[in-house]
């Protein structure tokens, strides 16, 4: 009887877990890591899905050509712009990952960069 109610709790524990995940249980809580190693630029944010819309508007706008979002705002993909500069995207309603590469980007690239992450910054936490 014991084992059962273990079993139990811990299907439960999974599935709540689970559904927290999938439902983006931080539709509140507003999180922005960026970080710079070496060899790249990186931010990670995870923010409330109603800014959606925001995010993705600026993204077009910085990038200065429209990055093809879907309809259910799902991106994974490597972004290559007009000048040769290139990302890696990662994006979906309340969460957004991007991250470059130094040796492959233009100085002026990696400024604009960085500008775009604190405008991202300001766009998520308004």
């Amino acid at each position: 009887m014991k084992t059962f109610f273990y079993v139990m709790s811990i299907i439960i524990i999974i599935i709540l877990g689970c559904w927290g995940f999938t439902t983006n249980f931080n539709s509140g809580r507003t999180t922005i890591i960026v970080k710079k190693e070496s060899d790249y630029y990186q931010m990670t944010a995870s923010y409330n899905k109603d800014k959606q819309p925001q995010v993705e508007k600026y993204i077009n706008a910085a990038c200065g050509q429209k990055v093809m979002f879907n309809d259910s705002g799902n991106i994974s993909k490597e972004v290559v712009l007009k000048d040769g500069n290139r990302f890696s995207l990662k994006y979906s309603p309340g969460t957004l990952y991007i991250k470059i590469n130094i040796a492959e980007s233009s100085p002026e690239f990696i400024h604009r960069i960085k500008q775009v992450f604190q405008a991202i910054n300001g766009v998520i936490n308004t």
